[in-house]
């Protein structure tokens, strides 16, 4: 059976571009919600900003994992694979290790632990280390796939070096 050529198939590439493009949306979310909270003085804005921090995080870390044919279906696995196969081995340096743990726990008690309030600070913790995560991610994913980045790019309407401009 022959294929057609259409932009309807995908490359594990493409996936982890998708992925990628959440993670960034997901962050932007979580930066806006805490916003709202800065604004309204909102705590419920500030767990908000929490749960969507994780998983912003939790998507670049994915994206990373199906680049190498990985995927987890617990996200305490992908994450103790992140450290083993990417933070262990020296493709990251080791205070993400920490970074993504406190992202974890952060989500687990705002999911779990129904009388956890998050503070302002706990909000902004939140969002300086998904930032953080997420272009470091974005830059090991751009720097070794180059179709990553061609495909992310392709997707956040960012036209490429090569192509004409109107």
């Amino acid at each position: 059976m022959q294929h057609e050529d259409t932009d309807d198939i995908g490359t594990i590439e493409d996936m982890a571009a998708v992925m990628l493009k959440t993670a960034q949306e997901l962050h932007e979310d979580a930066h806006d919600l805490y916003q709202i909270g800065i604004k309204k003085n909102r705590m419920t804005s500030f767990k908000s900003t929490v749960n969507r921090s994780y998983y912003a995080a939790f998507s670049a870390i994915s994206a990373l994992h199906t680049l190498d044919g990985r995927h987890f279906k617990r996200h305490g696995q992908a994450i103790g694979a992140f450290n083993y196969y990417y933070i262990r081995t020296g493709i990251f340096d080791s205070s993400f290790n920490s970074d993504a743990e406190k992202l974890k726990e952060f989500r687990h008690s705002g999911d779990y632990a129904f009388e956890r309030k998050f503070t302002k600070g706990d909000a902004k913790t939140a969002l300086h280390i998904s930032k953080r995560l997420i272009a470091a991610i974005k830059g090991y994913c751009f720097d070794n796939f180059p179709n990553v980045k061609k495909t992310y790019m392709k997707l956040n309407d960012v036209p490429s070096p090569s192509s004409p401009r109107h």
